[in-house]
């Protein structure tokens, strides 16, 4: 079974092809603001989670890292 990271980054992967990793920022990566929100939905439903409305302001997720941390905290 793949870690959290590893299916955070394939999920990120179904939308930017190439090399991820937690370092890289949502803009390095070509995301917009639409995009973010399709990857947050692919997020809920993978881990079973749900962004609440505070926390879905795009700033506070800035780099692939920063979705890890909140999903850690969120399934754990």
């Amino acid at each position: 079974m793949l870690n959290l990271e590893e299916q955070l980054i394939s999920i990120i992967k179904e939308f930017k092809k190439g090399n991820v990793t937690v370092d890289d920022t949502l803009e390095e990566l070509g995301f917009n603001s639409i995009s973010i929100i399709q990857l947050v939905v692919k997020i809920e439903e993978k881990f079973q989670i749900e962004f609440s409305d505070e926390e879905l302001d795009a700033s506070n997720y800035d780099t692939v890292y920063s979705f890890l941390e909140y999903i850690e905290k969120k399934v754990n």
